[in-house]
């Protein structure tokens, strides 16, 4: 027999007054459910349950921290780019480097 799972919110919560007006001033937005999201995950997690996609909840662990920390937020396809492209952007950048090793 599978647990049932109730999510339980307090309406004195800091955070769901502050999601509240959120909400309120922003509608249905991508980060208002977002949060709304990560809050449940967040609860699943701490009641034992698992995720059916923790990447996903990984991902808005991670926007929230680059919101945090003040970091701009940058699309899937772009940070996947410079990944690809790290080997050969070290070795062009050790061109420069010996180029003007010969010129000393």
């Amino acid at each position: 027999m599978a647990s049932k799972k109730t999510f339980e919110i307090s309406p004195k919560s800091p955070i769901i007054k502050a999601l509240k007006d959120k909400a309120e001033e922003e509608g249905g937005s991508k980060a208002v459910a977002s949060i709304a999201t990560l809050l449940y995950e967040t609860a699943m997690l701490t009641s034992g349950f698992t995720l059916e996609e923790p990447n996903a909840f990984a991902q808005r662990v991670n926007r929230l921290i680059s919101l945090g920390l003040q970091i701009e937020e940058k699309e899937d396809d772009e940070e996947e780019e410079p990944e690809a492209e790290a080997a050969p952007a070290a070795e062009s950048s050790a061109a420069p480097e010996s180029s003007m090793e010969e010129v000393d």
